[in-house]
């Protein structure tokens, strides 16, 4: 063999082994809203969810039906996260790969058996993905992002779905001043501006009598906040708790999941409105505030792979997008950069709601004004096994 045939050959083999795909290219698609500043280094620690193929859907939605259905056999029969991860895991030869690829780049995880958590270095996740790994910062909030391509080895091409967790720019919408006013003899006045909706006034609207108003501390309720949107002002809830008079005076935030409360973020108005009337309208029961770093896919990982103990019976989510939405406005880049479409992220994402919802865990999804085909990305959206109200 001549010496050019060999060295052809040798570039030919080096091609193949190194060749990768792409499951985004955020080049020039960073949120004006967003400003790029330092380059990441090994103190950045980023957490990343990466959803494994299986054929499990059919068998995961079948048993969901027997579950909940009153004439089953198998009603309130609820799985443990053992079961769970037993029952609809990924092929043995997809986990052993990916979690193996995982490991030799200094990546820890955590399998659910169909996903897995990993958390690593920047410089880890940069050699992983074979991308570049920036701080951005908009307002009072940092994050870490990639800025060119996220991409996979073209041999775990047939064991990975896709990856979330790495690329989500969340642009929620600056708070508009609110309307102030009392109830005159006018009634509400001019586009209900005198008019305020209390706990008392939802209990009167679905006649919840006082006795039936007054919970067990037995029952937990929680509600859903994302991407560090969700610091609560605790003295806010007390004195809510007192303007209202509820039986649980001051009201409190029993437990927290998920991520951590940051006091240095801006008080957000929407996570305190949700606690305020879960908490209002739930007096006496343990009250949860679940924090997740990043959208749904993320939250029904972290609640399968939470205990029993550490994760509400009943969670709230007044923050979702219209199914067509999945990859555009607020949560565009958490679902461009997994290298899929909309479809396909709300198809695998319903899969893991409804393995919550085997838990045995009640999730209530606001549906929003226009519903899951809204076009209206300002408004929730429904979800697919899900209580929509």
């Amino acid at each position: 063999m001549s010496m050019f045939a060999f060295l052809f050959l040798v570039s030919q083999v080096c091609a193949v082994q190194g060749a990768r795909h792409v499951l985004w290219d955020a080049t020039d698609r960073i949120p004006p809203s967003w400003t790029q500043t330092t380059r990441a280094t090994a103190t950045d620690v980023l957490t990343f969810h990466v959803a494994l193929k299986h054929n499990q859907a059919e068998h995961i939605f079948k048993t969901l039906k027997q579950v909940s259905d009153p004439h089953s056999k198998q009603y309130a029969k609820y799985l443990s996260p053992h079961e769970l991860k037993t029952l609809f895991a990924a092929p043995q030869s997809v986990q052993e790969q990916a979690e193996s690829f995982f490991h030799d780049h200094e990546a820890e995880c955590i399998s659910s058996g169909s996903s897995l958590k990993c958390k690593a270095t920047a410089p880890a996740v940069e050699q992983i993905f074979d991308t570049e790994l920036y701080h951005f910062t908009r307002n009072n909030m940092e994050i870490v992002r990639h800025t060119n391509t996220l991409s996979i080895p073209d041999k775990l091409h047939d064991s990975i779905e896709f990856v979330t967790g790495l690329g989500s720019f969340f642009n929620f919408q600056s708070n508009k001043g609110k309307a102030h006013g009392v109830v005159s003899g006018d009634g509400c006045g001019a586009q209900g501006a005198g008019c305020y909706v209390l706990p008392e006034t939802i209990r009167t609207l679905y006649n919840v009598t006082e006795a039936l108003a007054t919970g067990s501390s037995k029952t937990s309720v929680g509600v859903a906040e994302f991407a560090g949107n969700y610091n609560i002002n605790d003295a806010d809830l007390k004195t809510f708790g007192v303007q209202v008079a509820s039986k649980t005076t001051p009201l409190l935030i029993n437990h927290r999941g998920g991520a951590p409360n940051d006091p240095s973020q801006q008080v957000s108005e929407e996570a305190q409105l949700d606690i305020q009337y879960t908490s209002g309208l739930g007096d006496g029961v343990q009250n949860w505030v679940w924090n997740q770093e990043h959208w749904m896919y993320a939250l029904c990982q972290d609640l399968q792979n939470a205990s029993e103990s550490t994760r509400p019976s009943v969670i709230s989510m007044s923050y979702a997008w219209s199914e067509s939405a999945q990859c555009s406005g607020t949560t565009g880049a958490d679902c461009s950069s997994l290298g899929v479409n909309a479809s396909m992220y709300v198809a695998r994402t319903n899969q893991e709601f409804a393995k919550v919802g085997l838990l045995g865990i009640s999730l209530l999804a606001a549906s929003g004004d226009s519903g899951c085909a809204s076009k209206i990305l300002i408004v929730v959206s429904c979800c697919f096994r899900c209580t929509n109200v």
